[in-house]
């Protein structure tokens, strides 16, 4: 899993709330926190299936919820495997099975 946003504090708790995003046969994002008296492991909180390989930059977090704005763009891999940059390999199609 990649981790693709900034993580936020959770001011209630003081943990590390971040976002990171599974791709591949099944495309995903999951948020998970890191505890202050543990680091080193993260607690998954839970996953969002999402339509195709996509990236996040960042994410809303409120007292009571996450959000997660899912964004009309994915990219392709094959295209990135291929050598072509990032800027050339966004997909719109989201008819395509990934």
């Amino acid at each position: 899993m990649l981790g693709t946003t900034h993580m936020h504090n959770d001011e209630s708790t003081g943990d590390l709330i971040g976002l990171g995003v599974q791709m591949g046969k099944d495309n995903y994002a999951a948020f998970y926190r890191i505890k202050a008296e543990n680091i080193t492991k993260p607690v998954l909180i839970g996953k969002i299936p999402l339509r195709g390989p996509c990236w996040f930059h960042s994410y809303g977090i409120t007292s009571d919820y996450l959000l997660l704005p899912e964004h009309p763009v994915t990219f392709s891999f094959v295209k990135l495997a291929l050598g072509y940059p990032i800027s050339l390999s966004y997909e719109r199609d989201h008819t395509k099975k990934y």
